[in-house]
């Protein structure tokens, strides 16, 4: 298992493409206050979550099983939350919807949709644990 987090954004789906991610950035700081002498540590871990998540979607983008998206979907909807990335977390909700409901197209356009601003977010907590040294 993969217990380094990538130092580098994703190349997948949505490589190329990603938006700037919209991120409260009050809540964020707030969670590495939380984390105090731990902060590292959680960034390294988030990471390690997240390029999970990233990992599956991206294995199951062109012929998505509803299952591994709904299971990532919770994850992401958890993590991006707690990092304040809501406009992700308002994707992966939106994407679990869909994997309840839609398979085929429509399935495969709401992975398509969340992968470009998950990199997004893997690349900011990157930077955020590269410039504390980790």
């Amino acid at each position: 298992m993969n217990t380094e987090p990538l130092r580098r954004p994703p190349q997948g789906e949505g490589a190329g493409r990603n938006p700037p991610l919209a991120l409260d950035q009050d809540r964020f700081d707030h969670l590495m206050q939380v984390a105090g002498a731990h902060a590292e540590d959680l960034l390294r871990q988030l990471l390690i979550d997240l390029e999970q998540v990233h990992a599956q979607l991206l294995a199951t983008a062109e012929a998505p099983d509803p299952g591994v998206v709904r299971a990532q979907a919770h994850v992401l909807v958890a993590l991006a939350g707690a990092t304040g990335a809501g406009k992700v977390q308002d994707l992966a909700q939106a994407l679990n919807a869909t994997a309840h409901h839609q398979s085929g197209p429509e399935l495969r356009a709401a992975v398509a949709g969340v992968l470009g601003p998950l990199e997004a977010l893997l690349a900011f907590l990157a930077a955020r644990l590269d410039g504390m040294g980790g």
